[in-house]
This record gives C-alpha cells, sequence and structure tokens, in this order.
C-alpha cells in the first residue's frame, strides 16, 4: 500500500484521526501498538506489488475468457446505475 502511496502512512495522514494521534503518541515512546503497527506497515509494502501484479494478470484473464463481453459489459452499467440511484 503505502509502495505505492506515501501518504497514508505520512504524519499528517495519522494526525487526521484519533487512532492515528495514538500511534504517533505510541512511536514515541516505543510502545508495542506501535511495533505492531509498523509491522504490518512494513509487511503491506512488501506484499502490494505481488497482489497488484497477481490482480491484474487475473483480471485480464477474466477479460481474455469471457465468453459473452456484451453481456457483462450491460450487467455492470445496469448494476452501476442501481448504485448510483441508492
Amino acid at each position: 500500500m503505502s509502495g505505492k502511496d506515501e501518504s497514508i502512512f505520512s504524519k499528517d495522514a495519522l494526525m487526521g484521526t484519533k487512532p492515528g494521534k495514538q500511534i504517533i503518541k505510541q512511536g514515541l515512546f516505543k510502545s508495542q501498538g506501535f511495533k505492531q503497527f509498523n509491522h504490518y506497515k512494513e509487511q503491506a509494502e512488501k506484499q502490494f506489488p505481488d497482489f497488484a501484479k497477481r490482480f491484474t494478470t487475473d483480471l485480464l484473464s477474466e477479460i481474455k475468457n469471457d465468453s459473452s463481453p456484451a453481456l457483462t459489459h450491460r450487467n455492470l452499467q445496469k448494476k452501476l446505475a442501481h448504485q448510483r440511484l441508492l
């Protein structure tokens, strides 16, 4: 995640929420909560490129194997139109 968008883990972004402020405080004291936050942040940074590649590969495969692309497109249009009405 942060490999693509550093702003989600920036100090400014964290200061915008109560949990974010708590994470910053925990970081100052090197608490267990901050260590856990940092662990998952690093894990997300490592795994995001693989996720993005897997997602795009699978999406392309689905597009290529769609036996009725016109019907799929119409169904998607209907679903999006319905969601806008809600």
